[in-house]
């Protein structure tokens, strides 16, 4: 089975978003929700995640639970 992977914002899961700097390849902005820097490359379930967690928290998706930490 093939799974398909597209570039998504890391903050908000959209594809709308753009290259700022076509020069610089690691600078794309985000049109929904303003993010500004590197994107990430997820499959369609990921990409779900991603947007849950944003529309839930605003937050984005951290491998590290915040409670470890204190």
């Amino acid at each position: 089975m093939i799974i398909m992977k597209f570039k998504v914002c890391p903050q908000c899961g959209s594809e709308n978003i753009e290259w700022i700097i076509p020069q610089n390849w690691s600078q794309w902005s985000c049109n929904d929700c303003s993010y500004t820097g590197l994107v990430i490359e997820v499959d369609k379930d990921t990409q779900k995640e991603i947007q849950k967690e944003w529309k839930e928290t605003g937050r984005i998706i951290s491998s590290v639970d915040e409670d470890e930490d204190k």
